[in-house]
């Protein structure tokens, strides 16, 4: 466990690093880390039986060269939640793979924001983009709360799932430069994404929303509800699904290019 409760500033790489076969990673930041690197990475990948990553706090981290957060593991849960001062990246805002490293594990429930909504999260490339699909064996659940999250050539929000379902709750405006605003992905588990009568999505790229469910035989359901504005350069709001119900409701505008 690390706890930050002051400056932590690395000048020539990483600034946290915290690295586990088969235990619980911990980092409480109520300061301020910054790196040239990565500022906060937790890595747990390195036992079949890989413990939990959890990233929480009041404080402020942000990298002036890589991730802000980098969270990895194969079967634990992911944890992220509160920094209430922001978090900044440069390549990625928050990074978090959970796909597993060895043959047959399976990322567990990614949690972003669940307890404390996330703070402001900004990067030049992805805001925040979560994998759980690489090794085609990801089982777990994808939730966040976010609020604000500005990207520029990458996407707002990425979700990769796999079975398990997406949810995101995004009271404030997410925002891409250069790419779709938010973009989720599952094979057989639901989506939902809903501003929660406040938020905004603009993808100034490519798409506002993109929620697609289309990649297993039993396909969930999408639903997208409840945001002020969606918009894309291309289309606004973008569902797809194979067996399941779509929805698409109390959207205040969309917009297309």
């Amino acid at each position: 466990a690390v706890n930050a409760g002051r400056t932590v500033n690395a000048t020539g790489g990483y600034a946290i690093y915290g690295v586990a076969k088969t235990s619980a990673i911990t980092a409480t930041i109520n300061g301020t880390v910054t790196a040239t690197g990565n500022a906060v990475t937790l890595d747990s990948r390195f036992g079949p039986d890989g413990g939990s990553t959890t990233v929480n706090g009041s404080g402020r981290i942000a990298s002036t060269g890589a991730a802000g957060v980098w969270l990895l593991n194969d079967i634990g849960t992911t944890t992220l939640d509160g920094i209430d001062g922001g978090i900044s990246g440069v390549n990625y805002g928050v990074l978090i793979n959970t796909n597993g490293t060895y043959s047959g594990a399976a990322g567990s429930d990614v949690n972003i924001g669940l307890v404390t909504r996330l703070g402001a999260v900004t990067s030049a490339g992805h805001g925040i983009y979560v994998d759980q699909a690489a090794n085609g064996a990801g089982d777990g659940d994808i939730a966040m709360h976010v609020g604000t999250v500005t990207a520029g050539s990458g996407f707002g929000i990425r979700a990769l799932g796999w079975t398990g379902d997406t949810s995101i709750s995004s009271t404030g405006a997410v925002t891409s430069t250069g790419s779709t605003g938010i973009y989720a992905t599952t094979t057989t588990g639901n989506i939902d994404i809903t501003g929660e009568g406040t938020g905004t999505v603009v993808g100034n790229g490519d798409d506002g929303i993109v929620a697609d469910a289309r990649f297993g035989p039993d396909g969930g359901n999408v639903a997208i509800h409840d945001f002020v504005r969606v918009a894309g350069a291309d289309v606004g709001v973008w569902a797809l699904a194979d067996t399941g119900t779509v929805t698409i409701d109390n959207i205040g505008a969309i917009a297309g290019g």
